[in-house]
């Protein structure tokens, strides 16, 4: 995080990156999880499922980005394209 309001986000070690803002959701999401029970059926003697969900969280809040992803080149990609650049021009 740069500041309070900006956050970066590099994908791969030297490929992309993408800087955005934090905003807060209209409507607050949650994050279940299931848990599946297996158990028999006394009624009908054939087994049946169940299940449960359970809150793990709730999100309020996102990190928008409003732009597409810059390329980053290293010092030494930069290097490297340079003394390709000057092989050319002197061929």
């Amino acid at each position: 995080m740069q500041n309070q309001g900006s956050y970066t986000f590099t994908i791969g070690y030297h490929d992309h990156e993408l800087t955005g803002s934090k905003v807060e959701l209209k409507k607050p999401m949650v994050v279940l999880k299931k848990t599946k029970f297996m158990g028999v059926d006394r009624s009908d003697d054939a087994s049946s499922s169940s299940a449960e969900l359970d809150v793990v969280g709730v999100i309020r809040h996102k990190i928008f980005f409003k732009s597409r992803p810059k390329d980053l080149i290293s010092v030494k990609e930069k290097a490297n394209t340079a003394d390709a650049a000057a092989r050319k021009q002197s061929v």
